[in-house]
């Protein structure tokens, strides 16, 4: 017999809690008489179901607790899901209005507990998002969120409730289909504010290449992401306290300290991680087996991650037994910065083929430039859809055993020793023992006093280019830079004056002009000064087009410089493009070198990081000589140029920024440019 189904509000989707079954059976339009009834019959056959089975559940926990006081407070009326307490390790369900103990979180052998104090979680609940101006939108299961388009209501977004004290609100930008003149922006939500809004805390930007981390005022409860225009948009987000966390990374990220006690130390294997010390993160869960571990990965971005361990060597070499079912993985070494206090991320290397493989990173570059804490590095092994092409992400991933080696290097935490052109100095010098049959004592006398006076006065170095010792002065006189629309992007035809960067107010304001500026204070002389246009090379699709570009640009530059100054990356926007551009890069690099045999090149990029380019420059210039100044983190809604903002050209002729360039750097933007580059230049 066919029962025709007559309520106009269905109750669609599948894989729904108890609760939210027995909810919506109470808010049906017909059976009023049996409504309540049937819903307590849900509710205590899932309560029975849950009893019998619940001992065998081992799913990642929705909350961690330091105690079941703590879960109390939290929760006083329940809540669906795993609730873990770090004290006994057990988990607990609400069942008959109370929180009932279920036993040990996960069976002996697999990850331990860690405290909440050491997890990562987004303080994002996905259950209670709300409209907000009659948006409609949709929860992907993948915690993506699409807000549709909508004729009638072209402002409108959508609210969330932060459960949790939070700091800071991270926003990725999936994908976007909104009209040019469509923006987004973000607030602190008031609906009783005069305006339906409440205060306004920053603008966002449309760009899908990167995440934004945005700052949530502290006596906020609510915030609101709203969308200005047609369109439709896709979005990820994640809420947490330190900042730390990145969209891609709502779970479990591990923070705790490796327990000395239990390493084994091996001259040959270096300090070897217990099994136990290595846990689990993002959407994946791991078994222990005794001898090997395994992780079960469902989504990007998930696998293990090991804890802290120290570093300070410039080739900590990692040793890997294990394999992997995905086409690709990646391995990362996650560090904190001891400037800032945040958690950031230096790739080592894409793995395809099924087996891992043998790995070295640089600490002490890290330490140096990029203020790693020496004692805060640990290892990330994820699955990840952009290291192999057609790459599946779900599979899984083993691991027998996991080692680090951090060889002793003398001078490694001295900052006056480790320096780029002193490597290469001792390079040379040592290459040459057999022919010198010298002693280690006289080379450094040799390396510390290795100066003559220049007919100006001024002292240089004497060092070995294209096979001839030769002397290099200690200033930059003479310097060429090379770079994008960021250099010259304004009046790049030379029609309203000189060329400079763009969105500068002004030729003066531009990082190049204030980098020079204080060139020369610092040498109280005239620096020479010359540019190139790199992003022909940077848009290159193929081999040909690249040393094209090498042979008609180079040959013309000025040869014979101090410093060279490579601004680049920005427009290495597709997959052809980077393929093209790494290929390639090390072609330019040597081009350079050959004009300018005694310069000192400096790598700088990316202000727009696609695809993690940034830390590839960073890898490449520590392999070849470079220094390297990092853009990237310089991105953000204050140091951006503003539509409207006027650019006043060298003819006093003005312009205002519009809509598809507004992302370049502002006159805050530039100068920090000028700032990173300089400090790079002359570290402190």
């Amino acid at each position: 017999m066919t029962v025709e189904y007559r309520d106009e509000t269905p109750f669609t989707g599948d894989n729904h809690t108890p609760t939210e079954l027995a909810n919506a059976i109470r808010t049906k339009k017909y059976g009023e008489s049996v409504r309540e009834p049937i819903a307590q019959a849900v509710e205590k056959i899932a309560n029975a179901v849950l009893g019998q089975n619940i001992g065998n559940v081992v799913a990642t926990p929705t909350k961690v607790f330091d105690n079941l006081s703590k879960l109390k407070e939290a929760y006083p009326n329940g809540a669906d899901g795993v609730m873990v307490t770090v004290d006994n390790g057990h988990k607990y369900f609400w069942q008959d209005n109370q929180w009932v103990d279920f036993g040990i979180y996960q069976s002996q052998g697999t990850v331990e507990v860690v405290k909440s104090s050491m997890v990562y979680p987004s303080n994002i609940n996905y259950n209670n998002i709300s409209s907000w101006n009659h948006a409609t939108f949709t929860v992907n299961s993948d915690g993506s969120i699409i807000i549709d388009d909508s004729e009638t209501y072209t402002d409108r977004g959508i609210i969330f409730s932060l459960e949790n004290i939070t700091k800071y609100f991270n926003v990725k930008i999936v994908t976007q289909n909104l009209e040019p003149s469509a923006h987004i922006d973000f607030w602190k939500y008031n609906p009783n504010s005069s305006n339906g809004l409440g205060i306004k805390v920053s603008d966002v930007t449309k760009d899908t290449n990167n995440s934004q981390m945005l700052s949530i005022p502290s006596d906020a409860d609510r915030v609101l992401l709203a969308v200005h225009g047609r369109g439709t948009l896709k979005i990820k987000v994640s809420a947490n306290d330190d900042g730390l966390v990145t969209v891609d990374e709502y779970l479990n990220l591990f923070k705790g300290s490796i327990d000395v006690n239990n390493l084994v130390d091996s001259e040959v294997k270096g300090i070897e991680l217990p099994l136990n010390k290595i846990g689990a993160f993002g959407n994946a869960t791991m078994t222990n087996y005794g001898d090997k571990i395994v992780v079960d990965v469902k989504a990007n971005n998930a696998g293990f991650t090991t804890t802290y361990f120290t570093a300070n060597s410039e080739r900590v070499q990692i040793h890997v037994d294990g394999e992997f079912t995905q086409k690709g993985i990646t391995v990362q070494v996650n560090y904190v910065d001891t400037t800032s206090g945040k958690s950031k991320y230096f790739k080592i290397a894409n793995i395809s083929g099924g087996k891992m493989k043998d790995l070295t990173f640089d600490a002490s570059s890290l330490i140096i430039y990029q203020h790693a804490d020496p004692d805060k590095f640990r290892l990330l092994i994820q699955s990840n859809i952009d290291s192999a092409e057609n790459n599946d992400p779900v599979g899984k991933i083993t691991l027998r055993s996991l080692s680090i080696y951090n060889p002793n290097s003398e001078g490694v935490n001295n900052s006056l020793l480790y320096n780029y052109k002193l490597k290469k100095t001792l390079s040379n010098v040592i290459a040459k023992l057999g022919e010198f049959d010298s002693d280690i004592s006289k080379l450094k006398t040799l390396s510390s006093n290795s100066y003559v006076t220049l007919p100006d006065g001024t002292k240089g170095r004497i060092i070995y280019a294209n096979g001839q010792l030769t002397v290099k002065s200690n200033t930059y006189r003479k310097v060429l830079l090379l770079g994008n629309s960021l250099l010259l992007g304004s009046s790049t035809d030379g029609s309203h004056g000189a060329p400079f960067g763009l969105t500068a107010s002004s030729p003066t304001k531009d990082w190049a002009y204030l980098l020079i500026q204080k060139l020369q204070a610092k040498y109280s002389s005239s620096v020479v000064v010359n540019k190139l246009h790199d992003a022909v090379f940077e848009q290159s699709e193929s081999d040909d087009n690249s040393q094209n570009y090498i042979n008609n640009n180079l040959a013309k530059a000025e040869k014979n410089n101090d410093l060279v100054i490579i601004q680049i990356g920005d427009n290495v926007n597709s997959d052809l493009r980077r393929t093209t551009f790494k290929a390639n890069f090390e072609k330019l690099i040597n081009a350079i070198r050959s004009a300018n045999p005694t310069a000192d090149i400096l790598i700088a990029g990316a202000w727009f990081d696609g695809a993690g380019l940034q830390n590839w420059l960073l890898d490449f210039a520590n392999n070849h000589n470079c220094m390297f100044a990092p853009l990237h983190d310089l991105y953000n809604g204050e140091t951006i140029a503003k539509v409207g903002d006027t650019i006043t050209f060298a003819d006093n002729s003005q312009m205002k920024v519009y809509e598809a360039i507004k992302t370049h750097p502002g006159d805050k933007g530039h100068a920090l440019i000028a700032d990173r580059i300089y400090s790079t230049l002359y570290p402190k």
